[in-house]
């Protein structure tokens, strides 16, 4: 069989496409991941002045932190606990509030303050007062990475009588 005297210069052995294939693996996983990185860029949060309560006469747990955000960033934030006592360390209650809002502290913080009956899975709160919180605030919004909050507070039994 006769070959065209140009036809080697043309022809691609299989080292080039081996190496050409090595190159570009990783460029095509790095743009295929950018894109969903780019879009879900979550800020950055700073959290201080925990407080807990446990309210009696309304049969309420209170949990209440400052966040360094100003309260108009704060708009499609849903807010979730998980809750643990120091003296008692089963597994964390999860807790979401009925009625978590936020009141404007600053022009650069917020109090974030959450409502909702005492979550099951924790001891009793009348044997809890005065007992380390710890606590784990997860903050969502769609589209974002979620941002995770963590704080502890001297929990207090509420009694209103």
């Amino acid at each position: 069989m006769t070959q065209h005297p140009r036809s080697k210069q043309h022809q691609v052995s299989r080292r080039s496409v081996l190496n050409a294939g090595a190159w570009s693996v990783p460029v095509i996983a790095v743009a295929a991941a950018t894109p969903a990185a780019a879009a879900s860029i979550s800020p950055d949060w700073s959290a201080s002045e925990w407080f807990s309560r446990y309210r009696t006469d309304k049969q309420l747990l209170t949990v209440s932190f400052a966040v360094d955000q100003p309260q108009d960033e704060l708009d499609g934030y849903y807010y979730s606990y998980s809750l643990t006592f120091a003296s008692a360390p089963q597994a964390p209650a999860t807790w979401t509030p009925d009625i978590p809002t936020t009141i404007p502290y600053d022009e650069q913080k917020t109090i974030v303050d959450s409502y909702g009956p005492w979550p099951s899975g924790l001891p009793d709160p009348a044997t809890m007062d005065g007992q380390t919180l710890n606590i784990t605030v997860t903050v969502t919004k769609p589209g974002e990475i979620p941002i995770v909050l963590t704080g502890s507070d001297s929990f207090r039994y509420w009694d209103n009588d």
